[in-house]
């Protein structure tokens, strides 16, 4: 299903993003452009076994450590 999904019995579509807690700018204007907090949890669980000192933080384009300067 894509990230528009329809709620019943409405049948408005809804967008719902995921935002890190502490992520302050994209709460912000999130806020700004009209969207509303909801009261979610959010639950995961790794799957298999990663090395002791694997880095379980979030990589990616966006995140902090891949705006690093080396």
């Amino acid at each position: 299903m894509d990230a528009c999904t329809l709620t019943w019995p409405w049948n408005d579509p809804k967008l719902e993003l995921t935002v890190r807690d502490g992520n302050g700018p994209a709460e912000q204007f999130h806020e700004v452009v009209g969207y509303e907090r909801q009261e979610v949890s959010v639950y995961s669980k790794w799957l298999g076994q990663l090395p002791e000192t694997a880095d379980r933080s979030a990589t990616g384009p966006l995140s902090n450590k891949s705006r690093s300067r080396a």
